[in-house]
């Protein structure tokens, strides 16, 4: 969900050289090919890391015309001959940085393979299937960032070989429009019926590439971390096996689209429609069931417009209840133990709210200097009752010992920033808010239902990045992907401003949480990752739990009890002042 920070944008030129240093094509008569239901694909053969690529597959129909804003359709039929897959399709549009240096399409649902070459035709290997992130609103599978090689070549070099797979999702209105003509019409969270149409692709086809389609893990970061969880609460958790285990980082259930003021409530989401709806030439439908099929119908280049955040004046859409996808709040799911129970690595970063701290602001102004400020921010940007406010301020009070950054990581002044004296309180209440409180209830969710769950805190600052921002949101990407080239990063995260010796012990944590990963996907257990010396991960408990902390001077097991007061009460008011 959400958006990355700091020094991590790409740019085209950067984009297109570092994918043609990881993917080298063999000859036509050597490429590698696929038969999958529909037809055969070529792809590409990457000589340097002895991997096959087959990128740009259609997994359904395309969303546009009479299926745009509505779910995805499956392929319907097959073709003769052999179809090229040697390269990424265009991202879904979206509106974000993330968008900017790829081509943008409607017609979008597409999926990547990445496998091991030579594979015995009868192994068939664990599967990693990735969902990106990006705030519901940019993003695309294409992203270098999310390069799949480097985890496909850990796995190799561990003796646990795996397969990568990743694909596009509608965001933004195309894939979660809102309100009541978009309910009554199917055009709800679309954009998690993507992901999932996605996942009964890899069901029926990853077999033909050399994947166990009962050995898959979900994987995602931020809103994609958000999308593992919409896929575990599906339908009250209904289990479809597509996938046997999950992996949200920084992000999962117990979140749904918490920046949005009740977003979760149909006056919200109906006020987005309308706007939206007399932005356009479909005005004259304003209040009937025709404006979404005149939404339908628009050229592509007018909707495109209306739906630009930054010119229109539209908030972002969200995900929301439909009584479909989404049955109930994710919080009493939870609760009740609907969701489905697979194995659950859950974590977050020690500064998410470092980059979300401009969202808490009162009448515009992200200022905050006093108690009262403090208090009027947070109860208008969740619209909370008084007693909630009240409660909250006394369990975030305005001590720099406990806030965000923290005085160890960030010692010096907070007053240059401009977002005044109160902003380290502000960094620890919306970190949890929105990240780290709800991720803590889903592991308290699993083991309270018996379910084998993992969680971790992030506690490096990579390259490049402020040490205001320290351990912030979506930094922990580059090290589960093993990027130590920094592929896709304006600035390295293994490399700008880093000596020699921490580069090295950047790159030792890379190889530690990659090996985790891959080893959580191929055993369902972290601790298989072959690092000699490495700590034993331990299972999250009811009582006293436990989790991990990456950090480059020494991983270490602590006590996950850390704000625990102002978390615990988060929990209790998830879904009546969150909307949750």
């Amino acid at each position: 969900m959400l958006y990355s920070i700091g020094n991590t944008a790409t740019v085209l030129a950067t984009t297109v050289i570092a994918l043609s240093s990881v993917v080298t094509s063999r000859s036509l008569n050597t490429a590698p090919t696929v038969t999958v239901k529909n037809g055969t694909y070529v792809g590409r053969h990457n000589v340097a890391y002895a991997q096959d690529l087959f990128l740009g597959m259609p997994f359904a129909q395309p969303p546009v015309g009479d299926l745009r804003f509505r779910a995805p359709v499956s392929l319907n039929s097959s073709f003769h001959g052999v179809k090229n897959a040697t390269a990424y399709s265009p991202i879904c549009v979206g509106y974000g940085s993330d968008n900017i240096p790829y081509v943008n399409s409607e017609d979008c649902l597409y999926i990547n393979v990445v496998r091991p070459s030579g594979l015995a035709p009868e192994v068939k290997v664990p599967v990693l299937f990735w969902i990106y992130g990006g705030n519901n609103e940019e993003g695309g599978s294409g992203d270098i960032r999310y390069n799949l090689t480097f985890l496909v070549d850990r796995g190799v070099q561990m003796g646990k070989p795996i397969i990568g797979v990743s694909s596009n999702y509608r965001v933004s209105a195309w894939g979660f429009l809102g309100g009541e003509e978009a309910l009554a019409g199917g055009a709800t969270n679309a954009g998690f019926r993507d992901q999932r149409l996605a996942l009964h692709w890899v069901r029926e086809n990853i077999k033909a590439f050399g994947g166990d389609p009962d050995k898959v893990t979900i994987v995602g970061e931020s809103a994609g971390a958000e999308g593992v969880g919409a896929q575990l609460l599906a339908y009250r958790g209904r289990d479809d096996k597509l996938f046997r285990a999950a992996i949200s980082e920084s992000g999962g259930p117990a979140i749904v689209a918490p920046l949005a003021v009740g977003s979760l409530n149909s006056s919200s989401q109906q006020a987005t429609y309308n706007t939206l709806v007399t932005n356009t030439s479909c005005v004259s439908t304003f209040g009937t069931s025709r404006s979404l099929e005149c939404l339908r119908k628009l050229p592509f280049a007018e909707l495109n417009a209306a739906l630009n955040l930054s010119s229109s004046g539209l908030t972002p859409f969200t995900p929301q209840i439909d009584n479909d996808f989404y049955a109930t709040y994710p919080s009493d799911q939870l609760h009740n133990g609907e969701f489905v129970k697979v194995p659950y690595i859950c974590g977050s970063n020690t500064n998410e709210g470092t980059l979300f701290s401009t969202i808490v602001s009162y009448n515009g102004s992200a200022i905050i200097n006093t108690d009262a400020e403090f208090e009027r921010a947070i109860q208008q940007v969740s619209n909370l009752s008084t007693n909630a406010t009240l409660t909250l301020a006394k369990y975030y009070p305005n001590d720099p010992s406990i806030g965000i950054p923290s005085l160890a990581q960030y010692p010096g002044s907070i007053d240059s920033f401009g977002l005044g004296s109160q902003l380290r309180r502000v960094g620890s209440y919306a970190g949890d808010w929105i990240i780290i409180a709800p991720r803590r209830a889903t592991n308290v969710a699993w083991a309270a239902h018996g379910v084998t769950t993992y969680s971790y805190r992030f506690d490096v600052t990579p390259g490049g990045v402020s040490a205001r921002y320290g351990p912030a949101h979506f930094k922990e990407v580059a090290f589960v992907f093993d990027n130590t080239d920094g592929l896709g990063y304006a600035s390295n995260p293994f490399g700008s401003g880093l000596d020699n010796s921490t580069i090295a012990a950047y790159k030792d944590l890379a190889k530690l949480m990659s090996s985790s990963w891959v080893s959580f996907v191929h055993d369902l257990d972290p601790n298989q990752n072959g690092i000699i010396g490495a700590l034993n991960w331990p299972k999250y408990a009811t009582q006293n739990p436990q989790h991990i902390v990456w950090a480059a001077n020494g991983t270490y097991i602590e006590y996950d009890n850390f704000r625990a007061e102002g978390m615990k009460y988060m929990a209790q008011i998830a879904k009546s002042e969150y909307g949750r």
